[in-house]
């Protein structure tokens, strides 16, 4: 229950937080709407009151009920359309500002939360299955307006019970404190085992979806492992099916033993009003409105419990992404930070960094070396020496576990981390096109000009993406990726690593590193392209990273990587003199780029 009321203080503040206006209007809208069936149920009586009185002694006129049968009938008639204001309508109705927001607050706290909190597999397994389940606030708020018109609703309609007679006040009474704790019982039982269930379809819709790629289609058909998949996915449905079977169950036996209960004290209330109506302490009027009464109880108490089961159900998941993601560690400047000064001349220092995803299992171990400014320094080894882990050093994305990272002569857990990505412009490996046009997929690297547009075409120019944007039918206005607008344009992988470096220039940082920004291309373009990034960055400090050996002749240093160790460091004549790791890694790739037209020599 505390794990539940926290979490429920979580979701109210942050909808209070996103917009509390929408909030409170359906509120309103929702309480004065609630109170129409007592109120329709009470002139009801009167109106049959004054009727039978008028039928049984002939005395009065029609004239002096008409304005009560015309207000029974606009309060019949508003009653009816406030139906119409239900639970549905609602949702939809607040989707739009609670479904977007609650993603909005996902996409700004995942930025805060640190790096190595989201290195947990736990962690990350669980954030596949909840972070993208934004409609959940939704859900809540929307189920919380509903609960709230369902009980001003149900104690209405037991107060009128009430003004009729105390053991029918009791009956219903008894009835709604049953079914209310009845269905919590339920809610609860349905999400035994939930995160389990989740996993396993996870992983079911993995292997069923694997089909569907063309790519592994391909593969699949090719190195035969039809059964060897269909096995896998068979074995977390199981699990699934199983599940499903029960939730069914509980889900179908709910309504069916609400409804026996509900049926019971309905026989229960009519028998005692027969009997008080023989007995002459009960009127028609008053009977007939019991009986009426006993059915609107029924329909605000059963929606009561389906918000109830709603309430129950998002908080639930609310919960699981509090603890996942709202409740994680985020990453913190120092107390008190450094101003970040550029004269120093070494612009990165490393000393004796080790560090590792698993602590018991490092990645770079020992790793000392220094960049000074204005160098251009090419970083090489075989894949998996640690390269791309070294970059995410200088970002300042990982900390290390032992030794230290400077940054212009500090160590750079002093600065403010804003600070120090002003300074760097980066090209990441697996770089990303967004569903937007050209010109801002290259804009993006600095957001402050992105309508600047003659600085996105010297960025372009500078990445080398001119050819790329000549045979665009719009130009730089020309959307990229097809999965939005029919008229956009799927690049190839050279093309599209191109308008990423082009967004790389955009930063205009002072200091740039390339992660493999050729890795799309053939050897001799490969070569084009980093003299054009040296071209483009002269007087720069900038850090290129490949597995490929050709382009680092035209670095000033080499640092070479070796199972997370730095094994060389030094000019290409002075390590191809050494015939250390470097000449071994040069002499390998060489044969392969023999009649590509790159010179060795």
């Amino acid at each position: 229950m505390g794990e539940k009321m926290s979490s429920a203080v979580f979701a109210f503040k942050t909808a209070w937080k996103i917009n509390k206006k929408i909030f409170l209007l359906w509120l309103s809208a929702s309480a004065v709407l609630s109170v129409l069936p007592a109120v329709v149920l009470v002139l009801n009586k009167n109106v049959i009151s004054v009727l039978s009185s008028f039928l049984a002694t002939g005395q009065g006129a029609f004239s002096d009920i008409a304005g009560s049968i015309l207000l029974l009938g606009l309060f019949i008639a508003v009653n009816g359309l406030s139906a119409r204001v239900n639970h549905d309508l609602v949702y939809m109705m607040m989707y739009d500002t609670y479904y977007y927001g609650m993603g909005e607050e996902f996409m700004n706290k995942r930025q805060k939360v640190s790096r190595e909190y989201l290195l947990d597999k736990a962690v990350r397994d669980e954030m596949q299955s909840t972070s993208m389940k934004y409609s959940t606030l939704n859900s809540f708020m929307t189920s919380l307006v509903a609960l709230a018109g369902q009980i001003i609703s149900s104690v209405s309609l037991l107060a009128v019970a009430a003004s009729v007679s105390a053991v029918i006040f009791g009956i219903a009474a008894a009835y709604m404190v049953f079914i209310v704790i009845y269905n919590m019982r339920c809610a609860d039982k349905l999400q035994e085992k939930y995160e389990v269930y989740d996993r396993a379809r996870n992983r079911a819709n993995y292997y069923q979806s694997m089909p569907k790629n063309p790519g592994l289609a391909k593969e699949v058909r090719i190195y035969e492992s039809r059964e060897d998949i269909k096995k896998q996915w068979r074995a977390s449905y199981e699990y699934i099916e199983k599940h499903d079977m029960k939730r069914m169950k509980m889900k179908a036996s709910q309504p069916f033993f609400s409804g026996l209960v509900f049926y019971f004290c309905m026989a229960l209330i009519l028998f005692y009003s027969i009997f008080a109506v023989a007995d002459g302490r009960m009127k028609a009027d008053v009977f007939l409105m019991v009986y009426s009464l006993s059915s609107s109880l029924s329909a605000a108490i059963s929606g009561m419990s389906r918000s109830i089961g709603e309430i129950s159900w998002s908080l639930f998941e609310l919960s699981r992404q509090r603890r996942l993601l709202f409740s994680a560690p985020e990453r913190v400047d120092a107390p008190n930070p450094r101003e970040l000064d550029d004269d120093c001349d070494t612009v990165y220092e490393f000393k004796n960094v080790t560090f590792g995803y698993d602590p018991e299992k490092p990645v770079l171990k020992d790793v000392s070396f220094k960049i000074k400014k204005g160098e251009n320094v090419a970083l090489i080894g075989y894949n998996g020496s640690g390269k791309t882990t070294l970059t995410n050093l200088m970002l300042d994305s990982y900390r290390p576990q032992k030794g230290e990272v400077l940054f212009y002569g500090h160590p750079i857990s002093e600065y403010r981390y804003d600070d120090v990505k002003k300074q760097i412009g980066v090209f990441f490996q697996l770089c990303f096109l967004f569903h937007s046009s050209l010109r801002d997929n290259v804009g993006y690297g600095c957001v402050e000009e992105i309508h600047n547009e003659e600085r996105i075409r010297e960025a372009i120019r500078a990445g080398g993406a001119e050819k790329v944007v000549s045979r665009l039918h719009s130009g730089i206005d020309t959307w990229l990726r097809r999965d939005i607008r029919p008229d956009g344009v799927a690049l190839s992988g050279g093309e599209a690593q191109r308008v990423c470096i082009s967004r790389t220039h955009m930063s205009g940082a002072p200091v740039m590193i390339f992660d493999e920004p050729a890795a799309a291309l053939d050897p001799i373009a490969e070569m084009e392209q980093f003299e054009e990034i040296k071209k483009k960055i002269e007087g720069r400090t900038s850090v290129l990273i490949s597995h490929r050996v050709g382009f680092a002749r035209l670095a000033d240093r080499i640092l070479v990587m070796d199972e997370g160790r730095l094994a060389e460091d030094g000019t290409h004549d002075e390590l191809m003199a050494k015939n250390g790791v470097y000449a071994k890694f040069y002499t390998e790739q060489a044969k392969w780029y023999e009649g590509e037209g790159v010179n060795n020599e």
